[in-house]
């Protein structure tokens, strides 16, 4: 019983620690009108009114963007990502590199805790460029 007492605070303690991790990312659905076109991972978008969201059962790790008209839908790779504070209203970052705007980070209004597009391919290969992206955002 002694053995149990002691493991017992130094694993409650840890489990606070990992679960505000687990609810750091956006939880909700996201409706967005984007005024040009844009790539998530590899995908390119056109300019249009979409609904961002991730999928169930995918551990806050995949998420889903779909336009509204239902003819475009890509499903991509996130992580946990922060901003230094709060958003007052929802929203996506992009990052332009060159002609190419790339889908970077998403924000619920109310949380500065948000997902964070894994890179793929061309994007990451322009990170390794060293070219800077100008960053910029969409309020909701």
């Amino acid at each position: 019983m002694k053995i149990i007492r002691s493991f017992a605070l130094p694993l409650s303690a840890l489990a606070l620690l990992i679960a505000p991790s687990a609810n750091a990312q956006i939880t909700g659905e996201i409706r967005a009108n984007i005024p040009f076109s844009f790539y998530v991972q590899d995908t390119r978008l056109p300019a249009g009114s979409y609904t961002l969201s991730m999928l169930d059962d995918s551990e806050l790790q995949v998420m889903q963007i779909r336009s509204q008209d239902g003819k475009a839908a890509v499903v991509f790779d996130v992580d946990d990502t922060r901003l230094d504070s709060t958003p007052s209203t929802t929203e996506l970052i992009f990052h332009r590199y060159g002609n190419h705007e790339y889908l970077s980070r998403i924000f619920e209004s109310g949380s500065a805790e948000g997902s964070r597009v894994v890179l793929i391919r061309s994007a990451k290969s322009m990170q390794n460029d060293n070219t800077k992206p100008h960053e910029h955002s969409i309020q909701e």
